[in-house]
């Protein structure tokens, strides 16, 4: 009997010397990925190549583990003061790839996030053309820092029109259930190469919002829903030491 043959998977994400403080748990995770071959792509756009060097070594030391898996490093020497900038550039030249080399799907899954074992598997199950896992992040509301979901919804079919969205709260994610959602961020996120092929990787200098946001946009404009698996909880380790300072602007 043959066997159906597997997606092509590329996992990866834009990722800086920054981040530094959660590699070990996000190569853990990597590793700890079920689906049976994925390849990985990270894009290093820190101001020297010293990290990206360390994520080679590490590569090497993943692929010991997972030798059906292939894993490199691109250190894209794109350098910006604007962290978006930087980010998107990234996102860019990995999304390129995942063109090039005719893959069917890029998973997100940006470097401070780990995600469960079965992730892929969960996320392919529901044949959406973009659909990703939870996780938190930290967002002003009401005047105070809070912890929610990197999701938003519409609260009515007028604002879906007007592509107005809201946060989701905690509690919306119960029952756990595959949701159409109006954006969720790229930390944790499926996208089809059909997508990929329609939107590239965005931001606007004038506005605060980072790409995932632009993306939800594009895919409103493309007519492209978007989905949430609120089974799939991620961990998303928050850098406290990171500061914005004048040199590292948005």
């Amino acid at each position: 009997m043959s066997r159906e043959p597997f997606s092509r998977i590329l996992v990866g994400c834009p990722t800086a010397m920054v981040k530094n403080d959660s590699i070990r748990a996000y190569m853990k995770g990597l590793e700890s990925l079920t689906y049976p071959q994925f390849d990985v792509v990270l894009e290093d756009n820190s101001l020297t190549t010293d990290y990206a060097e360390k994520l080679r070594w590490l590569g090497e030391k993943f692929r010991e583990k997972r030798p059906e898996c292939g894993f490199r490093v691109i250190h894209s020497g794109h350098i910006s003061p604007r962290v978006r900038e930087r980010i998107v550039h990234g996102r860019n030249a990995i999304r390129e790839i995942v063109l090039r080399e005719k893959y069917d799907y890029f998973f997100s899954l940006e470097q401070d996030i780990v995600c469960p074992p079965d992730t892929i598997q969960k996320l392919l199950t529901h044949q959406k053309q973009v659909v990703g896992g939870v996780y938190y992040n930290k967002v002003f509301l009401g005047g105070k820092e809070q912890r929610t979901p990197v999701l938003m919804t519409y609260p009515n079919d007028e604002a879906k029109k007007e592509h107005r969205a809201e946060w989701v709260g905690f509690t919306a994610l119960f029952p756990s259930r595959i949701m159409e959602v109006a954006s969720i961020g790229l930390g944790c996120l499926l996208i089809s190469r059909n997508t990929l092929e329609k939107i590239p990787f965005r931001y606007k200098e004038e506005d605060a919002a980072f790409d995932d946001m632009y993306f939800a946009m594009d895919m409103h404009r493309e007519n492209i829903p978007c989905y949430a698996d609120t089974s799939i909880l991620c961990e998303h380790y928050f850098n406290e030491a990171f500061k914005h300072t004048s040199s590292e602007k948005f």
